[in-house]
């Protein structure tokens, strides 16, 4: 409880459903409530830390919601499912930024 405030359960409910029309998830739900196992929260959310100059990066993703919402998107979907792979601690050295990174780019410019 981050600003100390308790909301009731109904409150909630009722908020639901007033904004039910543009509330995203709300509209998924059945959809998710029949493919996935909602109550093994490792069903639903894949998460993991990468380290990165003494500091700690967290990367999580809803399965249920990539699924339903990347399959016009399959390249998306599997970048995202990938990333576990694709980008361990061992990537970030601590000597090695693209900031600092300097490359030498001719333009050349042609009138049309």
């Amino acid at each position: 409880m981050r600003f100390k405030v308790k909301i009731s359960r109904s409150s909630i409910h009722k908020w639901i459903k007033e904004f039910s029309d543009i509330c995203t998830y709300w509209n998924l739900r059945p959809e998710i409530m029949k493919k996935y196992n909602i109550r093994n929260k490792a069903d639903i959310l894949e998460s993991f830390s990468f380290k990165h100059s003494g500091l700690t990066y967290n990367f999580m993703y809803h399965k249920p919601k990539l699924g339903i919402l990347c399959h016009r998107f399959d390249c998306l979907g599997k970048y995202l499912i990938d990333m576990k792979k694709m980008c361990p601690s061992d990537f970030f050295k601590e000597d090695e930024r693209c900031s600092k990174l300097q490359i030498n780019v001719k333009i050349k410019k042609e009138d049309f």
